[in-house]
């Protein structure tokens, strides 16, 4: 999902007869990011049932829908908002989960491969967080470290393994991650000073991620 100003804008849920101030949405946008952020907290401790927060999570999707179709009118997007929070907790990471998990269809596919439907939807969400914190590493920084990079690799492959139906991206993920050092090698980055060539180099590893997160998510069913 695009929560960009020029997306196309599905109709409001949140109707008002005038147009509502930045400061007003912004107060709204805060209280749905910090509802969010404590389900999720719950729901990874076991101690919300996995239907009930993927049902919740869908409901502030629609929220956040209607959010961003107000901040149009003011040529804002949610993620300018959420810059402006300057707190510590990250609320852009909150955004990730409740946008790739809308259309989770856990319970049917969790029935299918004979799994607990509450232990695929806490992976499931486990490894999509680690597949967009490596994705959004990759594309925004400006100095890359590879020991913190393979580090965020092996979180993922951490996750990955732990349902044996995901042993393909396992597998793909763990070949990335083991022929990198040759590849940077190869590429020159670390000899590079040109930062266009350092960006070139690290969005072709951006790009191999990024298809393998897209082929997860059609494997699950996420939209």
């Amino acid at each position: 999902m695009n929560f960009s100003p020029e997306s196309p804008q599905p109709k409001s849920i949140i109707t008002s007869p005038q147009k509502r101030t930045v400061v007003d949405i912004k107060a709204d946008l805060y209280s749905i990011f910090q509802t969010a952020a404590f389900l999720k907290d719950r729901f990874e401790s076991g101690m919300v049932d996995a239907l009930f927060y993927y049902r919740r999570l869908k409901h502030s999707h629609s929220e956040l829908v209607g959010l961003q179709n107000e901040l149009s009118l003011w040529n804002r997007s949610l993620l300018e908002i959420i810059d402006d929070f300057k707190i510590d907790q990250n609320f852009t990471s909150i955004l990730s989960v409740i946008s790739s998990i809308q259309d989770f269809k856990f319970n049917e596919i969790a029935q299918t491969w004979q799994l607990d439907p509450y232990l695929l939807a806490s992976v499931a969400t486990e490894c999509t967080s680690n597949f967009i914190t490596i994705i959004d590493y990759l594309h925004l920084i400006e100095a890359f470290e590879e020991e913190f990079f393979q580090q965020l690799m092996g979180d993922l492959e951490k996750s990955l393994s732990q349902i044996n139906t995901f042993q393909p991206f396992l597998i793909q993920i763990a070949q990335l991650n083991q022929n990198l050092p040759l590849y940077l090698q190869q590429s020159g980055l670390y000899q590079a000073t040109d930062p266009t060539h350092i960006k070139a180099i690290l969005q072709k590893i951006e790009q191999s991620i990024y298809t393998l997160f897209q082929e997860f998510k059609q494997y699950l069913h996420i939209q």
